[in-house]
């Protein structure tokens, strides 16, 4: 016990003479004179960029990487929603013709003539025309127009299209220390057919 209080005795005195030493180094300030202003460290400006990434074709996928986001931490990861329209097809089609008799007549021609799979349309906006076939690829419609086009035909292509719902993904990163770009390969790797765009930030 006798150490323990000799050693606090001993460590107390070499602090006080450290303070008396300092307090004589430490030049004197003259009357009036302002002590000189302490040096105020600012935090660095962050500078923001915002970015969707999409589309998603199921909303799970999107619920999946909205959970990562959150996770790490990226600022305000908002799913959005749109209507996506995708061609199904290329119709290629003669008319329509003013009645369902001439139609009928022209569809003997064309038979006559090797298009052997055309056909009356009966209803809906090409009601009384030829269609000439429906083709998944427009390099194989324009290819059975041309075809047509050569015996004297005016021939139509029209692109159907079907509507659906896909799914974006809106964030902002931080481009001074980016959260989202350094993880952007394995993103891929998980949603291959994704891709990344820069949009306006909202406020």
């Amino acid at each position: 016990m006798q150490n323990s209080g000799s050693d606090t005795l001993r460590l107390l005195s070499e602090l006080k003479g450290t303070a008396s030493a300092e307090s004589e180094q430490a030049p004197a300030t003259q009357s009036g004179n302002k002590p000189a202003p302490l040096a105020i460290k600012t935090a660095p400006q962050r500078t923001f960029a915002c970015y969707t990434i999409g589309p998603f074709n199921e909303l799970k996928a999107v619920r999946k990487l909205t959970a990562v986001f959150k996770a790490l931490k990226v600022y305000n990861p908002r799913r959005r929603i749109e209507t996506d329209k995708t061609v199904s097809g290329y119709r290629v089609y003669l008319g329509p013709f003013p009645s369902r008799d001439e139609a009928k007549k022209q569809l003997e021609q064309l038979k006559r003539e090797g298009f052997k799979g055309s056909g009356l349309i009966f209803s809906g906006t090409y009601k009384n025309a030829i269609s000439l076939g429906m083709f998944s690829n427009k390099f194989f419609a324009k290819r059975q127009r041309r075809r047509a086009e050569k015996l004297g035909y005016e021939v139509h292509i029209n692109a159907r299209t079907r509507s659906r719902s896909v799914y974006w993904l809106d964030y902002r990163d931080d481009l001074n220390q980016p959260i989202v770009e350094p993880l952007w390969s394995e993103i891929l790797d998980d949603f291959p057919t994704v891709k990344k765009r820069t949009i306006d930030c909202k406020a």
